[in-house]
């Protein structure tokens, strides 16, 4: 097993994983929103892409038009303006 960092962007976006990652936790390391994950195999091959979508305090998560929404973790911007909210889309 190892664990993965990958970039976080607002808003909606995709990352391919290795299959089987679990996702651990997402904070605002170096200028921008990270996530990490434990892959389990990371010599494995097998790829599968995976969609997420940040949403900022007070926005409407509209579940009928994603799907479904799985909460990941939530993020905090340097200044402690503003605060974020990471999901996992599963469709």
């Amino acid at each position: 097993m190892i664990i993965y960092k990958y970039q976080v962007e607002l808003g909606q976006f995709s990352i391919s994983m290795p299959m089987g990652a679990k996702i651990l936790c997402t904070k605002w390391r170096y200028q921008s929103p990270q996530m990490w994950a434990l892959v389990p195999d990371p010599d494995s091959s097998l790829l599968e892409r995976r969609d997420f979508r940040v949403f900022a305090t007070g926005e409407h998560i509209p579940e009928e038009e994603y799907g479904s929404v799985i909460y990941i973790g939530t993020f905090f911007t340097p200044n402690n303006v503003f605060v974020w909210h990471l999901f996992e889309v599963i469709t």
